[in-house]
């Protein structure tokens, strides 16, 4: 495997710190949080953290109905 072919698959199955939270368009203390309460999975090797894009894109996909859950008194009508 190249240099290269690695870095596409590494791109198509995992996402970095800075693309989850450009993602999720949330902040880091909100991304260590899904962290500790176990909501996303952070992989760790050498020092480098890693997130399954399969699991984010499915956080994403699922957060206006989590918002509308959590945070009831941002969706208010009037």
């Amino acid at each position: 495997m190249t240099k290269e072919e690695a870095l596409q698959l590494l791109d198509k199955h995992f996402m970095s710190i800075k693309e989850v939270m450009d993602y999720l368009e949330i902040s880091r203390s909100a991304l260590t949080s899904l962290v500790k309460r176990e909501k996303v999975t952070q992989l760790e090797k050498g020092g480098v953290k890693l997130f399954m894009r399969e699991e984010i894109e499915k956080r994403k996909a699922d957060q206006p109905e989590l918002q509308q859950k959590f945070r009831p008194y941002e969706h208010k009508e009037d």
